[in-house]
């Protein structure tokens, strides 16, 4: 986690840097959490793999997350 975090005004601040190029999977990335953490991880340069329990919905996310 160590990665994570780098020094601001003598404090700490979380940094999502350290995900480009990082393979993550996100269950539930059909909607809600899972969709909104998808494209904010897909913004900071993470790779994406996503599962849902709906296949209609899951290729709707993906075609929005594209």
């Amino acid at each position: 986690m160590a990665d994570l975090l780098s020094p601001v005004s003598g404090a700490y601040k979380a940094t999502m840097s350290a995900l480009a190029g990082r393979r993550i999977v996100i269950t539930g990335i059909s909607r809600g959490v899972g969709f909104e953490t998808a494209k904010l991880f897909l913004k900071e340069g993470a790779e994406i793999v996503g599962v849902a329990r709906d296949p209609e919905r899951l290729e709707r996310a993906k075609k929005e997350l594209d």
